[in-house]
């Protein structure tokens, strides 16, 4: 089997040697032999470990949880890490849609209050400078769902919302 040092795996993967390090003192890479000069020696298996462990990275998961799926990962239980990683990106899914809706709610108080500095202040209201951030309720988006590809509409329409508002304020 080849082997190739530090420097050659950080160049393959990404990652820099440091880094590598960091992963091997909190065992998320086990401790590769050495050469008689005590060099560090990596292998495709290695090297797969870490490809891993960035995709695990991309998908948000943190080190903890990566560690502990390597861990199974490294007994050959595919089944168990495959459920494992799933069960972490399900969270990170629920995770990413609640940031995504708060996001969305905020983007659309914004967007409010834009429109209020666009328009001329009607007489007796003040220069209209420092708008209150509208009462917003939290936006729902629309979901697809991987399964079966069909959509759940919801709520109601920005434009609707907005035009709700202005005859709240006419009143």
């Amino acid at each position: 089997m080849d082997s190739f040092r530090i420097a050659e795996l950080a160049d393959r993967t990404g990652f820099s040697s440091a880094t590598l390090r960091y992963y091997e003192d909190i065992g998320l890479l086990e401790q590769p032999d050495r050469t008689a000069a005590g060099h560090r020696l990596y292998d495709a298996e290695d090297e797969a470990r870490v490809r891993f462990i960035r995709r695990a990275k991309r998908m948000g998961l943190s080190l903890d949880e990566i560690r502990d799926l390597v861990a199974v990962w490294a007994v050959g239980e595919c089944a168990t890490t495959r459920r494992q990683l799933r069960e972490l990106v399900e969270q990170k899914i629920v995770a990413v849609r609640e940031q995504v809706e708060e996001a969305a709610t905020f983007l659309q108080q914004l967007q409010e209050v834009s429109e209020r500095l666009a328009a001329a202040p009607e007489p007796g209201e003040g220069c209209g400078c420092a708008p209150e951030l509208p009462q917003v309720d939290t936006v729902q988006l629309v979901q697809i769902r991987p399964h079966d590809r069909t959509t759940d509409h919801t709520d109601t329409t920005s434009q609707e919302r907005r035009d709700h508002h202005r005859e709240r304020q006419r009143a």
